[in-house]
């Protein structure tokens, strides 16, 4: 599983993007939705109308 940002046209319309993955998050000011997906899925996702962008979540690194 990929945890990506999906950047939407219109967060009510997500129905459609829980059919692909798991949403863990909807952001309440911002049009952006994360999700969980399997990579096959990413292009699946890209052709969906209401998706402007899709950017890769990345892990971090603790700084010491």
């Amino acid at each position: 599983m990929v945890e990506v940002i999906v950047k939407v046209k219109d967060k009510t319309k997500v129905h459609d993007l829980a059919k692909l993955g798991t949403i863990t998050h909807v952001s309440k000011y911002l049009n952006i939705v994360l999700m969980e997906v399997s990579p096959p899925v990413i292009p699946k996702l890209e052709l969906n109308p209401n998706v402007i962008d899709i950017k890769k979540g990345r892990q971090g690194q603790y700084q010491l």
